[in-house]
């Protein structure tokens, strides 16, 4: 909430005034500043589900609020309060969970995730080949790539001579977003080009391998 500049003056701008205001604020302030998850939950068999645990409708209009969560969506429960944002987070979920997975190994945001990279019928506009997540890694990593019509797809991983080590992917693949699990249990530690080959789209990145 901090990293928003909200505060507890923030007035959120309820869209349905809260019931029990202090509870709400105890929740929210354990939940998004110390990440704890059980022991003071509001309802702690719903949160150990991952479901959002406060049953009343909490959908504000406050501009700061509605726009501070990653990639600008509304902080606090998508798929109950705000379902046209949900179904638009659905569409880049993929994407949004790479981000985080490799922001936890790196220690680095390795950027945002652009939900405009998908048309309004949910398939990507463009071509793209994603970063793989986790990076580094031992030994499985996953790399997603993007496909805005059907087309003949070659995904293969190199050695830093150029030599190919291995094809993940030649094949005709639909439109849409693509994953691809790579396992390099039988290869050196090191440095791995990949590339992605669709129509006369090429795209290459690298993986780190460390054992």
């Amino acid at each position: 909430m901090n990293r928003s500049a909200c505060y507890d003056s923030t007035n959120p701008h309820f869209n349905i005034p809260p019931s029990d205001t202090a509870k709400i604020k105890t929740f929210l302030y354990y939940r998004w500043y110390d990440a704890e998850d059980t022991d003071w939950a509001y309802a702690p068999e719903l949160s150990l589900q991952r479901i959002w645990p406060l049953t009343e409708e909490l959908a504000y209009t406050n501009p700061t609020l509605v726009s501070a969560g990653m990639n600008k969506f509304p902080l606090g429960d998508l798929y109950r309060w705000w379902p046209e944002d949900y179904s638009r987070w659905e569409l880049q979920q993929d994407a949004e969970n790479m981000r985080i997975a490799q922001w936890s190994e790196t220690g680095v945001d390795p950027g945002t995730v652009s939900v405009e990279l998908l048309r309004g019928d949910g398939t990507p506009s463009h071509f793209a080949l994603e970063q793989n997540y986790p990076n580094p890694f031992n030994p499985n990593t996953t790399i997603l790539y993007e496909l805005p019509k059907v087309s003949q797809v070659t995904l293969s991983v190199y050695d830093l001579l150029g030599r190919e080590v291995t094809v993940l992917v030649n094949e005709r693949r639909d439109a849409g977003v693509h994953e691809v699990k790579f396992d390099a249990s039988g290869l050196a530690s090191g440095i791995y080009p990949y590339r992605l080959q669709a129509v006369d789209f090429v795209q290459t990145k690298r993986l780190v391998f460390v054992k």
